[in-house]
């Protein structure tokens, strides 16, 4: 009996180690977890930081590139074009004669009518920023008359 006895000791010796170990592992698995739940949290939001500094880098440059796109443009308003002719054609003598330039089609990068109206406002858009002043400084010769041009802001 005092065998049996010594059996039933080492199995409960032999049951409270394992349950020790069980406990120990579970608690190095839960602390593993924990600091991996850490690692993952700083990840984001550093990631969460870094995509905030993108979209405001990337407005300021969409902003940027608005700015230099319309940097040489004018909208040109109640300048009756004819349409049976080319557009760039009929803004160019239309401008040549109200402003006394010489303005040639190879100034005009693009024109177009804003909207739907067919006599609306006109889009230029110039190759040259010099050319822009140019007519932004003659543009006082169109005082009195129903013809505006301004920045396109």
């Amino acid at each position: 009996m005092h065998k049996i006895a010594q059996v039933g000791i080492s199995l409960e010796v032999s049951k409270s180690v394992s349950n020790e170990g069980l406990r120990d592992l579970i608690r190095e698995i839960q602390r593993r977890i924990i600091e991996s739940k850490r690692k993952l949290l700083d990840k984001l939001e550093e990631s969460h930081s870094t995509v905030v500094q993108l979209e405001e880098e990337n407005r300021y440059l969409r902003d940027k590139i608005e700015s230099k796109d319309k940097k040489n443009n004018l909208i040109v308003s109640g300048l009756q074009v004819d349409p049976e002719r080319n557009l760039d054609d009929s803004i160019g003598e239309g401008l040549n004669e109200k402003l006394d330039l010489k303005l040639s089609t190879g100034d005009l990068n693009n024109v177009y009518i804003v909207g739907k109206k067919p006599n609306g406002p006109i889009k230029l858009e110039l190759t040259s920023y010099l050319r822009k002043t140019s007519i932004i400084r003659t543009a006082h010769k169109l005082r009195g008359t129903q013809v505006n041009i301004n920045n396109d802001l």
